[in-house]
């Protein structure tokens, strides 16, 4: 299965996905959305009510006809380990820049089949 989990300290992020097919976006708060993606591309965007939490966490799968090409997540403060070695058919874009966070250890852990057209980072 095709999926990936980003956590962020941001109570407002975007994501913008590429690819074919559904996924499902669960923001892990109770919400969450089913798209179907588009070869250009489509940002896909929520709001954090304010809390307590210091960080949220969001969940990213693939669908049985889904197909995820390209990820962007960039401006998002993500924390922890960025896995996205299960997209096997993330070559077109991965986008992280403007992402470090100076108090938080953050990486990437790719697919050795991971041919990136572009990558940006931190």
């Amino acid at each position: 299965m095709s999926s990936v989990t980003l956590a962020t300290e941001k109570d407002y992020v975007r994501i913008n996905l590429r690819g074919s097919g559904r996924v499902k976006i669960d923001w892990k708060d109770g919400k969450s959305e089913t798209p179907t993606l588009s070869a250009s591309g489509f940002t896909y965007s929520h709001n954090y009510a304010s809390s307590n939490i210091v960080a949220h966490e969001i969940y990213i799968v693939a669908l049985e006809d889904g197909i995820i090409t390209g990820l962007a997540c960039d401006c998002n403060e993500l924390i922890g380990t960025l896995d996205v070695s299960s997209l096997s058919n993330l070559g077109h874009v991965l986008n992280l820049r403007n992402n470090w966070v100076s108090s938080k250890h953050s990486s990437v852990n790719c697919a050795s089949n991971n041919n990136f057209m572009h990558l940006f980072t931190f």
